[in-house]
């Protein structure tokens, strides 16, 4: 039996490739990684001179970059033997490349989802899904009794890999999901009297209480204050450094905290402006009362965060909401991004303005959040009617 060869040399680009046998890509043809250039293997340059390398030091040199790149493909953990690329593998595969651009939070969301497609249709080779895929998953989610608005966003992160797959042809054609239909509600938004009682209970528990309980406290009314006024998703209130709130140029810096692990939704930069002189003043009297060790807005008191994540965090205010009678329909953090959206455009803020300070990428976005209110649509009518 001949033996495979293990390398071959493009003679256009002068570099000598590695051939992977055991691994095949979707056309069939084995996995090839770029190993060395042809002048760099006959040669060791030492400073400004060079020596010529024999071959029995040539073939070593092959050998130790063949398996350093063997040991690569391994860790990467898929196995594409005999050609079968399995959806359990690709899955992982697809986590590792989302893992790197993504918080940790949301890629836990995608896990999940994915591995309800699994359970729901078992392991399967990409190149032969098996039929029903839809339905089965449907069924799947329907079992463990979650609603439709649940199911659609499970889908939803099924699909996202699923395109994937299909992007880097491992399926044959696109796998397309169905979602179930749902009608859209628009989200439950704070009044007036939930601020008032919430920054009151919140005040009357920092009077009072000591340490770990005080500390959360302060920490929820900065947030509180700070939402409230700039329409700021939870995460990026909970990851905020110090150094991001400008006090004098009256904005706060959204961007990338690895520390935090907190990544731009969208991947795109950008500036919140403080234009509430309320919240100027808070910020002001709030950075002349911490000690010289925090870093954080929502710092612990001793420069580390409040919350590692938003669950816990989304879990305080949660708890905190029912001590005051706010409806569980109304987002622990996100529904103060709601109500400064609804009442902006309420009281008859332009779309496009709303649009920026939410900065959202589609203006749908934003009015997907507006809740309008029915007596100021009353005054409209009598008005113009």
């Amino acid at each position: 039996m001949r033996q495979r060869k293990k390398t071959f040399t493009d003679q256009k680009r002068l570099m000598i490739i590695g051939r992977f046998h055991d691994y095949i890509l979707p056309s069939g043809t084995p996995v090839t990684r770029d190993l060395i250039t042809v002048e760099m293997l006959a040669y060791q340059h030492e400073g400004s001179r060079r020596r010529k390398r024999g071959e029995v030091e040539q073939e070593k040199m092959l050998r130790h970059l063949y398996n350093q790149e063997l040991h690569r493909l391994e860790s990467e953990g898929i196995k594409r033997r005999a050609g079968k690329l399995m959806a359990k593998d690709a899955v992982q595969q697809w986590l590792d490349e989302k893992s790197v651009r993504l918080e940790k939070i949301t890629i836990r969301g995608y896990a999940d989802s994915l591995s309800y497609l699994i359970k729901a249709v078992g392991d399967f080779e990409l190149a032969y899904p098996p039929v029903g895929i839809p339905t089965k998953l449907i069924k799947h989610l329907q079992i463990r009794g979650m609603n439709d608005a649940s199911i659609n966003s499970r889908v939803q992160a099924c699909q996202i890999f699923l395109n994937w797959c299909d992007a880097l042809a491992y399926t044959p054609k696109r796998i397309k999901l169905e979602k179930m239909r749902v009608s859209k509600e628009a989200p439950e938004i704070l009044t007036e009297n939930d601020y008032i009682n919430l920054l009151a209970l919140l005040d009357d528990t920092i009077g009072k209480a000591k340490g770990r309980t005080r500390t959360s406290a302060l920490n929820m009314k900065r947030a509180t204050v700070l939402m409230r006024y700039t329409g700021m998703r939870g995460g990026e209130a909970r990851a905020l450094p110090m150094s991001h709130i400008d006090l004098l140029a009256q904005e706060i810096k959204i961007a990338d905290v690895p520390e935090a692990g907190f990544k731009v939704k969208g991947r795109v930069e950008s500036v919140v402006p403080i234009a509430k002189d309320y919240l100027i003043r808070f910020l002001e009297d709030d950075r002349q009362s911490r000690n010289v060790n925090e870093k954080w807005f929502l710092d612990d008191g001793f420069g580390g965060l409040q919350w590692a994540g938003m669950t816990p965090m989304g879990k305080v205010f949660r708890r905190t909401f029912r001590q005051i009678g706010i409806s569980d329909k109304v987002s622990p953090t996100h529904g103060f991004r709601a109500t400064v959206i609804s009442n902006l455009l309420n009281k008859g803020a332009s779309p496009v303005c709303v649009q920026y300070l939410a900065r959202h990428k589609h203006i749908s976005t934003t009015m997907g959040y507006h809740k309008a209110d029915s007596s100021e649509i009353r005054k409209q009518i009598e008005a113009h009617l």
